[in-house]
């Protein structure tokens, strides 16, 4: 009599679990799975040289680095600036930083939000900053990496603000102004200037300077900016020698607005005579003369400056 054919699958089916049971530890596939190692997904770049992730899935999306912002924008190989700190977020798991698309010589990961990068001195080029994890990449453009001219000078960017009285402060902005030896402002010397960095200095605009451009030298390299203006509406007198005299005493008289000048007073009299040498200058003889300020009057007003000694 023939078996039939469910009892046969019946058999079969517990000769399998029968099997199973005796060779195998119903605990080991659930360690296995427990301890399996995940590769990461991998992390190519397309025709456009976008960095992306094979698995943009939206839990991936928010795990990629985010960067807000970086410092500084320009580093210099010339100088050896080649720090270059990174904000944002989700920067933990960073396994490569780009600086201009050439891997960074090496970073460190200071906290969640900050990367600290180092600069290869020899292969940066300027572009755009990339930072990757394993679940993508970010990118963020002008990054500048620098090499000096070869004459090895300082070069200006810009400068504000652009339109200043005598006295005042201004920002110098460029590349290599560490090496700068003399700032002008119109062709005239500042008063002082201060490198604060590489990339700017701050200057005190002087009573001679002129409107026209910002100078600056570096050895025998001199750059410019067009732009600049002093408010001539200031008008003042710094100083003057002697700083005491007799009648018919010729006085040099120094500081700026004297253009189209009226008349000089010595101590409130009549200077004899003057003339005026530049916007900066005048030359005038003391006439009967008296102790007191030295006064000369403009069509735009008045200055006066006191010190001067009449003498009988």
């Amino acid at each position: 009599m023939k078996t039939p054919s469910l009892l046969v699958l019946c058999c079969v089916c517990l000769a399998s679990f029968t099997a199973c049971t005796n060779s195998t530890d119903f605990n080991t596939p659930r360690a296995i799975i427990q301890n399996r190692q995940i590769a990461p997904p991998s992390i190519a770049s397309d025709t456009s040289g976008t960095m992306q992730s094979d698995t943009a899935t939206p839990l991936n999306i928010l795990r990629r680095p985010v960067i807000t912002g970086f410092s500084p924008s320009v580093i210099s190989r010339f100088l050896h600036l080649g720090t270059v700190f990174i904000f944002g977020s989700n920067f933990s798991n960073v396994t490569q930083v780009l600086l201009g698309g050439v891997p960074a010589k090496s970073f460190t990961i200071t906290s969640d939000k900050e990367l600290k990068v180092f600069a290869d001195p020899e292969n940066t080029v300027s572009g755009s900053i990339t930072v990757i994890n394993q679940f993508g990449s970010t990118r963020v453009p002008n990054f500048y990496f620098n090499s000096p001219p070869a004459e090895g000078g300082g070069i200006i960017r810009n400068f504000f603000p652009n339109s200043v009285t005598p006295g005042s402060t201004v920002f110098i902005t460029g590349v290599y102004l560490n090496l700068a030896t003399l700032v002008t402002f119109g062709g005239f010397p500042a008063t002082s200037f201060t490198v604060i960095s590489d990339t700017q200095i701050k200057a005190i605009v002087s009573h001679e300077a002129r409107s026209g451009a910002v100078g600056l030298t570096s050895g025998n390299v001199f750059s410019t900016v067009e732009g600049f203006t002093v408010l001539q509406g200031q008008r003042n007198i710094s100083s003057f020698e002697p700083s005491s005299g007799r009648i018919n005493t010729r006085v040099s008289i120094f500081g700026l607005g004297f253009q189209g000048a009226s008349s000089v007073r010595f101590g409130g009299v009549n200077a004899a005579s003057f003339i005026v040498v530049s916007d900066t200058r005048i030359d005038a003889v003391v006439g009967a003369g008296a102790t007191g300020e030295i006064t000369i009057s403009t069509p735009g007003g008045a200055t006066s400056l006191a010190g001067f000694t009449f003498l009988p």
